[in-house]
């Protein structure tokens, strides 16, 4: 199935102002367009929820943007309040806006493996802040989805005639 895009929702649009304003204030004059894919990607076996994206001078010709964030539908109606929060914080943080430079994207502060950060803790030079914002995060309560479920049941007869068909 081909992916669809569309316009991203008033509520997407409402999460970012307010998330700029209060986080992101360096981006209150960049021009940035949300939209919805309609599935998320697979990127390494992970799931790619959003990707933020510089739209380039070429481009610019017939986008009026600075940037493109683009959010997984799919995923978005799955997500808690708070995760939709952080999810577009997140994109948000790779944009990085100067009235006299222009756009440009910024990576991740941080690329680890979770078993190394499991053997050695937060052992390379610098990660003192990481370390720091891991601490507090802990403090936090988490919020948690858990709809999931593993069953066995009993299948209805009316499944296994479909399920053998």
């Amino acid at each position: 199935m081909a992916t669809e895009w569309r316009k991203a929702p008033q509520a997407v649009i409402d999460i970012a102002k307010d998330i700029i304003k209060q986080y992101h204030p360096d981006l209150a004059e960049a021009r940035i367009a949300f939209v919805m894919r309609s599935t998320a990607l697979r990127s390494g076996g992970k799931l790619v929820l959003g990707k933020a994206r510089k739209v380039t001078d070429e481009q610019q010709v017939h986008i009026p943007y600075d940037f493109v964030i683009w959010l997984a539908a799919d995923m978005w109606h799955t997500l808690t309040p708070i995760q939709k929060q952080a999810l577009i914080d997140h994109e948000l943080s790779h944009c990085e806006w100067d009235y006299s430079e222009g756009a440009s994207v910024r990576g991740h502060d941080v690329e680890e493996f979770t078993h190394i950060i499991e053997r050695y803790g937060f052992w390379w030079p610098g990660a003192e802040p990481f370390e720091s914002a891991v601490t507090q995060a802990m403090l936090m309560p988490v919020e948690r989805t858990g709809r999931g479920s593993v069953e066995s049941i009993e299948m209805p007869e009316s499944m296994m005639a479909e399920a053998q068909a």
